[in-house]
């Protein structure tokens, strides 16, 4: 890809950056460095990449640059202003420089100073006690895990297997219940079949009866009345009779059940398979329960008794100890002869001295917060714009395209003060003036919509878009929008926060080709982050590798890739796969991992191995990382 970076123009300056973040309070009080003393610098039309993997702190970044974070320490210019500045560091200093002082306060009496150093040695000596009463209780708790590992143990063991015992038992009466209602269910259904079938019968009588009474030819109409209503009634009470007996049968369930001779039978052995079962598990569970090996309760009860009293005895011993180096403090304290003047000179020196570095420390807190907070940093980041990882949740699904890209139009009230030209004829004369006047709402409008269909046909979208919503558009479309949004206020530098990775890979080379169109077309700058080590070296000019925080290797493209230094950095390019399956079934990915490195004694730095070419490492590791490039220089 052609490079076309100025490198006599920097455009953006960061400094000594960090961002941390705390959690917690109290002992459980934890400081995140996400971001750790950082430094770099873009230049003019210049993409800068910057990889790592997830949580290495490159978004973090990101969002601190573009003022989403305010930074804990460090400077970020743009363009020579600033528009990001921490003050922590200082205030950090403050504190530091008031301990000092008053140590150095101290040394100015001799008495006592010295009584501070013992004092000082005292307490020291104290908290190691402290500590081994600490270890001791630790062993303590060890030592009576072990001790009770057996009871605990047999004791789990023995509450797992009732446990069980009462599970099964439960299932097994389950089952009785489940197959004797099962049954009496299917013997109330015999009796209401027996039931039908006599209904059945008694209504096939009455019909008969009926036809009877109704085609006799010798009775009278009034005699064939009286003897239809009989026969109804007699069949009346004989259905209910019926239904009487029957529901007496199947309440009665005592009669029931003696009437039943299948169904008894049946719940008989129900009840012996039952107690049989019963009895199986039963024993069952003793035998289990037998076979656990019972511990000695009184050995563990004896044991635990010793250990405890040992416990006793040493925090006694120990805390013996306190108390003679106490008593030993204030023999030594009687012992200092040092004399208890003060020299008043060299007080009056110590304290202008002590004034003066607090007074440029808090000036240098109050310039930072200045310069953060001042009306011409927040005006000035409108030159910095960011693009959004993910195309579909950085845009807002309750607004249109034209109000989302115009949105920052809006919010700094760019075209508030817009002046459009008039021609006015004077009452007077009756002659025709080219004015100037301030514009209406709906011409500044006009001129925000005029805007953004601007910007959307530089990335390549339809004027006709802007009264969609996100929602009907693709994932390569939002993403263009997501562009769009940003080049409206017509940035020098853009932060590209992982624009490809929600997107397929035909799309990744559209938005790729797009993002270096616009910068040729626009003479933008790229702060690119990404995690595709494939698309950064095709991409940018620049590359720089974080891990944990803090950048560990920086060069150009072709540098970094052609001479990885670091690490970590060989194992990030050992991860890239290759379109060779060949290759792919040879290639070795090489692990990383930050114990390799002995950084106790031999401090690392980030400096410059060799033009342009910068490396996170201790001077051990420096030596061997020159060793390495003059035999590759040699070959």
């Amino acid at each position: 890809m052609k490079r076309s970076a100025d490198y006599t123009q920097k455009v953006l300056e960061v400094s000594n950056l960090k961002q941390y973040f705390k959690t917690g309070v109290g002992k459980h009080k934890l400081i995140i460095k996400a971001v750790d003393d950082i430094s770099f610098d873009i230049y003019k039309k210049e993409v800068f990449g910057l990889v790592g993997e997830s949580g290495c702190g490159k978004t973090t970044t990101g969002r601190t640059l573009i003022r989403l974070y305010r930074p804990t320490s460090g400077n970020v210019l743009l363009d020579g202003e600033y528009i990001g500045s921490g003050a922590d560091t200082y205030k950090e200093k403050i504190r530091l420089e008031k301990n000092k002082y008053k140590i150095e306060l101290l040394k100015l009496n001799a008495f006592k100073y010295e009584a501070y150093k013992l004092t000082q040695e005292a307490n020291k000596k104290i908290d190691k006690v402290k500590q081994e009463i600490q270890i001791l209780e630790q062993e303590y708790l060890l030592n009576v895990k072990q001790i009770r590992k057996n009871v605990d143990a047999y004791d789990h063991a023995v509450f797992n297997e009732n446990g069980a015992f009462k599970i099964n038992l439960e299932r097994l009466k389950f089952d009785f219940t489940v197959h004797s209602d099962r049954l009496l269910n299917q013997t109330k259904n015999e009796l209401l079949i027996e039931r039908n079938g006599i209904l059945g019968a008694i209504k096939e009588t009455y019909y008969k009866k009926v036809d009877g009474i109704k085609n006799s030819a010798a009775l009278s109409k009034e005699a064939r009345d009286k003897h239809l209503k009989e026969a109804e009634e007699a069949y009346l009470a004989r259905v209910q009779k019926t239904h009487d007996e029957f529901d007496e049968r199947i309440v009665d369930r005592s009669e029931h059940l003696l009437s039943k001779a299948n169904y008894k039978k049946q719940i008989n052995i129900l009840k012996q398979n039952f107690e049989k079962e019963k009895v199986n598990l039963i024993e069952e569970h003793k035998s289990k329960l037998s076979s656990f090996a019972v511990p000695d309760y009184e050995a563990v009860k004896s044991n635990l008794k010793i250990a405890k009293a040992k416990l006793k005895t040493d925090i006694k011993g120990a805390h013996k100890k306190i108390v003679e180096i106490k008593k030993q403090l204030k023999v030594d304290k009687s012992k200092i002869n040092a004399s208890n003047q003060v020299d008043m000179k060299a007080l009056e020196t110590l304290k202008s001295e002590h004034l003066l570095l607090i007074s440029k420390f808090k000036h240098l807190v109050r310039q930072s917060n200045k310069d953060h907070w001042s009306k011409q940093a927040l005006t000035h980041t409108r030159k910095m714009q960011m693009i959004f990882q993910d195309p579909i949740s950085s845009l807002n699904p309750r607004m249109t395209v034209q109000e989302i890209v115009s949105e920052g139009l809006v919010i700094n009230k760019v075209y508030n003060n817009l002046k459009v030209t008039k021609i006015l004829k004077d009452k007077k004369t009756g002659e025709e003036k080219t004015v100037e006047v301030k514009a209406t709402k709906s011409e500044i409008n006009e001129r925000i919509k005029a805007e953004v269909v601007r910007v959307l046909e530089l990335v390549g979208l339809a004027p006709e878009y802007i009264s969609r919503y996100p929602h009907e558009f693709s994932g390569g479309q939002r993403q263009r929008i997501g562009i769009a949004r940003a080049l409206i206020m017509n940035p020098s530098i853009i932060v590209a926060d992982e624009p490809i990775s929600a997107l397929d890979v035909s799309i990744k080379a559209q938005v790729i080709n797009l993002l270096s169109e616009l910068k040729e077309k626009l003479d933008l700058t790229i702060l690119f982050i990404a995690h595709d080590l494939s698309v950064v070296k095709y991409f940018c000019d620049q590359i720089a590798v974080m891990y944990f925080g803090k950048i560990v290797e920086m060069a150009t493209s072709e540098e970094l890739f052609k001479n990885p230094l670091h690490g970590y950095t060989k194992s990030l390019l050992s991860a890239i796969p290759q379109p060779d399956p060949d290759f792919e079934k040879e290639r070795k990915r090489i692990p990383y991992s930050p114990s390799i490195h002995n950084y106790s004694e031999d401090k690392p730095e980030f400096v410059e191995i060799k033009p342009g070419h910068f490396i996170y490492a201790n001077q051990a590791e420096l030596e061997d990382m020159r060793k390495a490039l003059g035999d590759e220089n040699e070959h």
